[in-house]
């Protein structure tokens, strides 16, 4: 599949979106292979569902149906300066949905669902179980703004053309039309 790294909006609307091609997100997936799970969970759930990134922040495991391959989205998490984050319903009345999702993102889920055990298992009391997949280092909710500064560290430890984390969206969207999904 050959993608342009531009996606163009029709006629009456003036903005454009930059999207990775098939090649950079190829490369961008050889690349996660080789970094700390948490980060690899992160990028790869953003590519692989298309999901905006205060979606993901705010999707627990009792989201995932691993035996089935699926992911509901549910909620998402905002936060006001000097404030803690806060769960929402996700921003379209479209939101709340159910999606398939591919092997290996479930392979990933469930190694960072390891990693996160031995964290709840470590820090004990300490630990704020409320069934987040991806939290702060006590198990509480993660900042909405933690998965845009992860993956540009990402893309410049590995001299990546930089995209904002939302591009991620973008590309994933692009890439099932090019694939022929429907729209």
């Amino acid at each position: 599949i050959s993608l342009s790294r531009r996606l163009h909006f029709p006629v009456g609307m003036t903005s454009e979106v930059e999207v990775y091609s098939f090649e950079e997100v190829k490369k961008i997936l050889d690349l996660l292979t080789t970094e700390p799970i948490h980060i690899r969970a992160m990028i790869e759930t953003a590519i692989f569902t298309g999901c905006r990134r205060a979606e993901i922040v705010g999707l627990k495991w009792s989201d995932i149906d691993f035996e089935n391959k699926t992911l509901q989205v549910k909620r998402s998490i905002y936060k006001v300066a000097g404030e803690k984050a806060q769960e929402k319903t996700p921003k379209s009345k479209n939101g709340i949905r159910s999606m398939s999702i591919p092997q290996r993102l479930c392979d990933t889920l469930l190694e960072y669902k390891e990693q996160q055990d031995k964290y709840k298992a470590f820090f004990e009391d300490e630990w704020q179980d409320l069934d987040y997949i991806f939290t702060e280092s006590n198990g509480l909710v993660m900042n909405p703004q933690t998965p845009t500064k992860q993956f540009s560290k990402f893309l410049k430890r590995h001299n990546l053309r930089q995209l904002k984390f939302h591009g991620l969206r973008h590309t994933s969207a692009t890439l099932l039309l090019a694939s022929g999904c429907d729209i």
